[in-house]
């Protein structure tokens, strides 16, 4: 295992090239850039490295129950989890995950394989497989067209779209992450090769149901705030989700957005009951807080300003969770002009950019 080193193109090329029997699994509650970057690989794999006497077999996994009408279009003729499995992978691949506790379900899968490999673009991953390629993007789907590019490996534009959809969603529209140079050179790339991203971005961001608006309606009237109004916080509950006809797994997106956009807000959290009776964190920053880093300390992890953890009840995190958000304000308040050190011991992993 290589730990905290990223193995070369060379050597994904060549797992590609001469495994065969490969599964692609990303985390559980997938976002699009999860699922888009399943199928984006799926699709590559399938038509740039099968031979046609004798193709190549790939399945898709994720840990999620169902998939409604935002997210189901990204699947389209792709089957998930739907595959009967006869022995194990000669390669499982992870995309979009930070860690194999995050594979929930079918985290075996990954484990039982001959040879793993894990591609992501969180700075918080663990570098868990035997081969890695962890680097700093937008989204997962930005790295790996960077990753096809490298090996020129042609993009249709039907995965073309699913790569803006992977970017897009994972940066609330260009507003957060890691958003750089390549990031819109791909972007107008797609543009210039007639790609419809106006269709793709109205999907993602044109298309709130009522049900959303009055969730967000609920959000709101239970905002509050801890450290002198740097901590803004909001619940939504299985009664909430009920009341309003919504759908806790896509109809709450964006809305913690709402309470880190406050002007003295500087980490804002959504805390959301699922049907199990536990809870899903989301998280937001500003500035120089990592919420990805603080999302790690409680099993989860993300981006520096986009970040999530699940937890079994409230009080396992909630006061552990305050004093780390007290230190961080006191952190940035003693030191405005100096680097973005955590006070986290633990050393962070050196993602870098991937370099052409």
């Amino acid at each position: 295992m290589n730990i905290h080193k990223n193995c070369n193109v060379d050597d994904i090329q060549n797992l590609f090239k001469n495994k065969q029997n490969i599964a692609i699994i990303t985390h559980t509650y997938p976002d699009a850039d999860a699922l888009s970057s399943l199928v984006v690989l799926k699709n590559r794999l399938e038509n740039c490295f099968s031979d046609a006497k004798n193709p190549k077999r790939v399945d898709i996994y994720s840990d999620v129950l169902e998939l409604d009408e935002l997210y189901s279009p990204i699947l389209k003729n792709d089957n998930l989890n739907g595959q009967k499995i006869l022995g194990n992978y000669d390669l499982a691949i992870g995309v979009d995950c930070t860690d194999p506790n995050r594979f929930g379900s079918f985290k075996y899968i990954f484990e039982n394989a001959k040879e793993t490999l894990n591609i992501d673009h969180h700075d918080t991953n663990t570098f868990f497989a035997d081969y890695n390629f962890v680097y700093k993007t937008s989204s997962t789907c930005e790295l790996l067209y960077l990753l096809m590019a490298k090996m020129q490996v042609n993009m249709p534009a039907s995965m073309c779209k699913l790569v803006y959809a992977g970017i897009i969603t994972d940066t609330n529209n260009l507003t957060q992450g890691n958003v750089n140079d390549k990031t819109y050179a791909i972007i107008n790339k797609f543009i210039r090769s007639g790609v419809e991203i106006d269709k793709v971005q109205e999907h993602f961001f044109k298309s709130n149901t009522l049900s959303k608006i009055k969730l967000l309606e609920k959000a709101i009237h239970s905002l509050r705030f801890a450290s002198d109004g740097k901590l803004a916080i909001m619940k939504l509950n299985k009664a909430d989700y009920i009341e309003c006809d919504a759908n806790p797994d896509t109809d709450t997106l964006g809305i913690v957005d709402y309470a880190i956009s406050l002007k003295d807000a500087k980490i804002a959290m959504l805390i959301l009951k699922q049907e199990d009776n536990t809870y899903h964190i989301s998280l937001r920053s500003k500035g120089q807080i990592n919420v990805g880093q603080i999302a790690r300390h409680f099993g989860g992890g993300g981006h520096e300003h986009m970040a999530a953890f699940n937890a079994d009840a409230i009080t396992d995190f909630k006061d552990d969770f305050l004093k780390i958000c007290d230190k961080e304000f006191e952190r940035i308040e003693k030191q405005k002009d100096e680097p973005n050190d955590l006070f986290f011991d633990e050393p962070r992993n050196e993602t870098t950019e991937f370099e052409f």
